[in-house]
């Protein structure tokens, strides 16, 4: 988890870095006390590990970690020794997760774990008394039978009831463990009637709080509790989605089909005519699909679509993207993110005591953002969680699109007939967006970020531009993502920005993915700088023409209208730019000067100016950057194999340089304990071994031998 290491906005009226944390001893111990490995503890909180490195405290704050073991470490034997330094799962789990896993995952678990004893949860206790000689008794009920009564015993802060007692007297109490664990509803009203038992027999109790008093400060869904939220609702999955907590508690404890029987199931048996009856109510497949699935479904499945919804009619499926966009959830993006090789990855911060988690890509290929429906959004998409862990919300960024030639689907040939909806400048600087955190704070951002200069830029002119304030806290309210470029003299591409603003591209609905048409916000935009556009441009071979003679510009983003009315986004690059940005064809055969835009992510704007008709060029670019992709991710990994030998030998620097200053990594992994990012280096890396075109051409060839090359049109001295 990194936390920021300042937020000059956070001071109204002051420009200067104003530091979030001071990463004192007692900061960094707590920090380091939500991880169980040092390597975890480096990645995830870099500033805290290193104030710790430098201070000398790691030994001390991480004296709770575990080293990390190589991967067939945990045999079955090794497991069956760990599990026996636990009296309970739950213990075993916390304490060596690795352990545990790797046993639930073969099936040796309930083996090696017989010898433990069974503890109760939020929902299953047991009674207990402590009775003294003097007939003074107390009776609780707990999770932990042995563990409650040592509480007791020890409960100096809070003055146990128990303890007070014993001190008082001198007695001797002895334990009784009265039931098993049973449901904590039974318990409550068991621990009731066993008071009672003990005051007829002539016992005193020296209970304080009301008998059946669970503890915790955790909401506790008894049954009870169940019964009146389910009576809320007139369904199991509006039960569900709007009371998860309560619904997930009647599952565990079976009480579903009790706290649920007033409600209607609303899953229904469809046949033929009814699903025919179904469909009338809806225009189209798109509305069919989103508000009566089932019978959708019913009529997918039996090939009753084309008939109940002719394809000639006017709004068909085609039309879905217009509608409704499907967007990814949470979820959807973090299994994006594990996929085996996957080009997409997550970033976690905490930003003002929220935690946020921003996705991105490194070195996507096309086929990367057609094999996922949901992939063309992970451009900066971010989340928003509030303090519990639940989300607060989603904020959308502008889908990735291409260039014109650069894919399949933007090929001009496919294109050219597409009808111009709306053309505006491609700007030169960075994107920036807003959010809103759950305390109502308004924060700009970065594509990735909320530390960055170009962050701190966003966040200035958002304070001290009143009519950027109003535009962003009106588009915020609704629900609406306003996306801007940030430019300034000090953020300089090519060209040149005489004074720090943010000009507006988009306003985007956050909820259906839609982009919002500006024309119709024009009092709400007031004075705000908009992209340049123009919305009657209508055919693209005389947009071409007008691109080509631009100059001082980089180029116009399109959003076009498909022949099935969906919304489709390309760029056109000016040449000018492209000069001035070294995006030159005449590099096409240059593979070291290649794989430098590969590295420096400019390959794209050099597809684009491919002709569409070169498709062998087109396929040789791709197989390159799949080599340079592939080289990135092995060396990734061998990178991080000589670091997790740094971690383990205690992420000591003179002993490490002492048996392994030969490791063809050693000095990526200094570089890593430096707070270097790991993908970065082995960018680098790729970087010198292909820095001149004949190894660069070796390097390619070695992993991929179908590649063929062509002498560039002036000789390469710089291999002689």
């Amino acid at each position: 988890m990194k936390v920021l290491k300042y937020l000059d906005f956070v001071n109204e009226g002051k420009t200067t870095r104003v530091y979030d944390i001071k990463w004192t001893k007692e900061k960094c111990t707590e920090v380091a006390k939500k991880y169980n490995s040092r390597i975890d503890f480096s990645k995830n909180d870099l500033n805290a590990y290193n104030a710790s490195r430098r201070n000398g405290w790691l030994e001390e704050i991480c004296s709770h970690m575990k080293t990390l073991k190589l991967k067939n470490y945990w045999t079955k034997e090794k497991c069956a020794e760990e599990a026996l330094k636990y009296n309970t799962k739950s213990e075993f789990e916390k304490n060596s997760p690795s352990a545990y896993v790797k046993a639930g995952r073969f099936g040796w678990k309930d083996e090696i774990c017989s010898h433990m004893k069974t503890n109760g949860n939020r929902y299953k206790r047991c009674i207990y008394a402590i009775e003294f000689p003097d007939n003074n008794v107390y009776i609780g009920l707990t999770h932990d039978y042995e563990k409650r009564f040592q509480q007791h015993l020890n409960d100096i802060k809070n003055n146990s009831i128990v303890l007070r007692h014993y001190n008082e007297t001198g007695l001797q109490p002895i334990v009784k463990k009265i039931t098993d664990y049973i449901d904590v509803d039974e318990a409550s009203k068991v621990e009731g009637i066993k008071v009672g038992e003990y005051i007829k027999n002539g016992w005193n109790i020296l209970n304080i709080a009301k008998c059946g008093n669970v503890g915790g400060k955790t909401i506790k869904w008894t049954k009870e509790k169940c019964s009146i939220e389910a009576q809320k609702y007139s369904s199991r999955i509006d039960f569900k989605r709007k009371s998860y907590n309560a619904y997930n508690a009647c599952r565990r404890n079976n009480w579903l089909d009790d706290v649920c029987k007033h409600m209607t199931n609303k899953l229904k048996n469809w046949d033929r005519l009814s699903c025919e009856e179904e469909s009338k109510k809806f225009k189209n497949r798109h509305d069919f699909k989103c508000k009566s699935s089932g019978a959708y479904g019913y009529a997918y499945n039996n090939n009753l679509l084309d008939e109940l919804f002719p394809k000639n009619s006017k709004l068909t499926e085609s039309k879905i993207k217009e509608m409704y966009i499907e967007l990814p959830s949470y979820d959807d993006c973090v299994r994006l993110c594990l996929k085996e090789n996957s080009p997409f990855y997550e970033s976690k911060l905490n930003v003002l005591g929220y935690n946020i988690s921003v996705f991105n890509y490194r070195l996507a290929s096309y086929n990367d953002f057609i094999s996922n429906k949901y992939a063309k959004e992970m451009r900066g998409i971010c989340f928003v969680f509030n303090n519990d862990g639940a989300l607060f919300n989603r904020y959308l960024l502008l889908e990735k699109f291409f260039n014109l030639n650069q894919v399949p689907e933007s090929m001009y040939s496919i294109v050219k007939n597409y009808k111009i909806k709306y053309i505006n400048n491609k700007e030169d600087g960075s994107i920036a967006s807003f959010i809103k955190l759950p305390n109502g704070k308004v924060l700009g951002k970065s594509k990735m970020g909320f530390d960055n200069d170009q962050a701190i830029g966003i966040n200035r002119v958002y304070k001290n531009n009143s009519d950027i304030k109003k535009l962003v806290d009106w588009a915020l309210s609704l629900d609406y993502v306003p996306i801007f470029e940030y430019v300034s003299n000090t953020n300089r591409i090519v060209l040149r920005y005489p004074k720090e603003e943010l000009i507006l591209l988009r306003l985007r609905d956050n909820k259906t993915g839609k982009h919002i048409d500006l024309k119709n916000h024009m009092d709400k935009i007031g004075s705000v700088k908009i992209a340049p556009f123009e919305d009657d441009f209508e055919d693209l071979d005389h947009l071409m023409e007008v691109v080509a003679k631009q100059e001082d510009k980089e180029g116009v983003i399109v959003q076009a209208e498909d022949a099935n009315g969906n919304d489709f986004f390309f760029k056109l690059k000016t040449p000018w730019y492209c000069e001035r940005h070294g995006l030159l064809t005449e590099d096409l055969y240059r593979e070291n000067v290649l794989i430098g835009y590969v590295l420096d992510d400019k390959i794209d704007d050099i597809l684009g100016q491919i002709p569409e008709d070169q498709g062998d060029a087109h396929e040789r670019i791709e197989k390159i950057i799949a080599v340079v992709k592939k080289a990135i991710t092995e060396k990734v990994l061998d990178i991080e194999k000589s670091y997790q030998v740094f971690v383990d030998m205690g992420s000591v620097h003179k002993d490490y340089a002492l048996s392994n200053k030969k490791d063809k990594n050693f000095g990526y992994v200094m570089a890593m304990s430096r707070g270097a990012d790991v993908h970065d280096l082995a960018k680098e890396w790729v970087r010198e071994k292909t820095k001149r075109l004949l190894i660069a051409r070796e390097f390619l060839v070695e992993r991929d031998p179908s590649i063929f090359f062509q002498d560039p049109e002036t000789n390469d001295e710089e291999d002689n």
